[in-house]
């Protein structure tokens, strides 16, 4: 017996028992070796559910002819359905910045091992992404250079896991270079021997936040 060709890892319960038995005219299994499926006609493959929960799992197969029963052989797997845990530590959601390279740091654990990612980028302009290579880790702190584009960039980190389980993050980050408008209808309204009250128009850049008056330069 051979469980989803022979794979460490899956990530669900419906798997597929490759099966070979000399003379073999019925076949029964069992996920505890204790209570056994119905017998029924030997055949070469066998869909089959692993109980529920993330464990290493064993599935017993035995058969039968008219003459004797065959002792109980039997193959194990891993079922993990828990994806990776990513969490991007910068830059924090909705951070407006001045310059287009950044960096995206974070962590990324999982209950097995994480075996590969991506990363993908969204802007008003553009979309892309690439792959990050070959990882072998259950936890790791990953740093991944970014170039943005003017205006609104959404970018995603993926990983993925040896048994196909992926878990991803996403960080919104505002790249803005263009200055605000300047203020304008400046005027003094009064003044005294220690103070000058100041009237003016803001501008009306919707990334406006201040205007500084600044007295003799």
């Amino acid at each position: 017996i051979v469980i989803n060709n022979g794979n460490e890892y899956t990530n669900s319960t419906a798997v597929i028992l490759g099966l070979s038995a000399a003379n073999a005219e019925q076949m029964s299994f069992s996920n505890d070796s204790v209570s056994w499926s119905a017998w029924e006609p030997y055949t070469t493959t066998k869909s089959w559910s692993l109980t529920s929960g993330d464990s290493l799992k064993t599935v017993y197969f035995k058969t039968k002819n008219s003459a004797r029963e065959a002792l109980p052989v039997n193959d194990t797997i891993t079922l993990d359905t828990t994806p990776p845990i990513v969490q991007i530590t910068s830059p924090i959601n909705g951070t407006i910045v001045g310059t287009s390279n950044i960096s995206i740091t974070g962590t990324a654990t999982d209950n097995s091992r994480i075996i590969g990612g991506y990363k993908e980028q969204q802007s008003e302009k553009v979309g892309g992404g690439g792959g990050f290579g070959i990882i072998n880790s259950t936890s790791l702190a990953f740093t991944h250079n970014i170039s943005l584009q003017e205006r609104w960039n959404i970018i995603k980190i993926t990983y993925i896991d040896v048994a196909n389980n992926s878990g991803s993050a996403s960080v919104n980050v505002t790249l803005d270079t263009t200055p605000p408008g300047s203020a304008t209808n400046l005027m003094n309204t009064s003044y005294a021997g220690t103070h000058i009250n100041w009237t003016w128009t803001d501008p009306e850049d919707t990334d406006f936040s201040k205007v500084m008056v600044y007295v003799d330069g």
